[in-house]
């Protein structure tokens, strides 16, 4: 585990946060990544979240709108939803395929300049 995960760990022990990470989910997102997507996929960090029900995961990431990217920030995993081993695995998966499309299949040029406008728009509304 990364230093980010030391810190959540010790805000999850404080309890100023709902999230903590193990040592088990790196493993399994590196066995996974190994065995399914050719190594692909970059570290990210990974945190059990059991406040997110009632979905077993989620794949986080954040919009860099100056940039024109979806930047991936982190897979959250649901501890308590799942029973065994199989519902890891499709969740993680499930979890992992929405972590490639977001490095692999950025929005287009005019999706962006259109998603732009949109934000434009809204900030104009807002000032106002």
């Amino acid at each position: 585990m990364n230093l980010r995960a030391h810190i959540e760990n010790i805000k999850y022990s404080l309890g100023l946060s709902e999230r903590y990470c193990t040592q088990e989910l790196y493993n399994k997102f590196n066995e996974y990544n190994k065995k399914y997507f050719n190594n692909e996929l970059p570290s990210i960090p990974i945190y059990v979240d059991n406040t997110i029900s009632p979905v077993n995961g989620k794949f986080i990431s954040d919009i860099n709108i100056e940039n024109k990217m979806i930047v991936p920030v982190s897979i959250l995993i649901n501890k308590s939803n799942l029973i065994n081993e199989q519902d890891l695995l499709d969740t993680f998966i499930h979890e992992m395929v929405h972590y490639l499309e977001c490095i692999k299949y950025q929005p287009t040029k005019e999706l962006w300049n259109k998603a732009l406008e949109i934000y434009n728009d809204h900030q104009d509304h807002v000032c106002e």
